[in-house]
């Protein structure tokens, strides 16, 4: 069972740790130490940190030994009303949201709004990040990956329209 000790141990190993592969280390190390529902002061959890640092293989590790097909701490708010996804999609981690999407898209939604805290969705986020990088940063995206984020924004905007359509 873990810890509060543990855990923020562990959140201080992964914040102060910039090399994707030490926190997956640290992270398959203590897989059953770690409580993805724990907050801190700012509502953060760890998998907030892992999707806006963009660590797709740690995400991947947890999600195939840890979650299976439960959302269990994706749909977790921090303060302002983000999910771990929404703060992806806000630092432009497209293959982070594209890993979300894969392994999430059927269980959670990436259209719903959190109205008490924050009027945006993931899509919302994912599409005007997207809009300022492919608009303002050409030079930095090659051909290939361009196609990539536009697809998954037009992916994840008909998902958003056929959930408004039916329910």
């Amino acid at each position: 069972m873990a810890t509060k000790y543990k855990h923020d141990v562990i959140m201080e190993n992964i914040v102060s740790n910039y090399i994707e592969k030490d926190v997956l280390n640290i992270v398959v190390q203590n897989i059953d130490n770690i409580d993805f529902t724990i907050q801190d002061k700012y509502g953060i959890t760890i998998m907030h940190e892992l999707f806006r640092r963009g660590y797709r293989e740690v995400i991947t590790f947890i999600i195939n030994n840890k979650f299976g097909k439960s959302i269990y701490g994706m749909e977790i708010q921090d303060k302002c009303g983000y999910t771990p996804l929404m703060l992806a999609a806000g630092t432009g981690q497209y293959e982070t949201v594209s890993t979300g999407f894969v392994h999430y898209g059927e269980y959670c939604n990436f259209c719903a709004r959190t109205y008490e805290k924050n009027p945006k969705n993931i899509y919302d986020i994912l599409k005007k990040r997207s809009h300022i990088d492919l608009e303002f940063s050409s030079d930095v995206f090659t051909d290939e990956r361009r196609k990539r984020i536009k697809n998954l924004v037009e992916i994840i905007g008909l998902q958003c329209s056929l959930t408004e359509m039916f329910f």
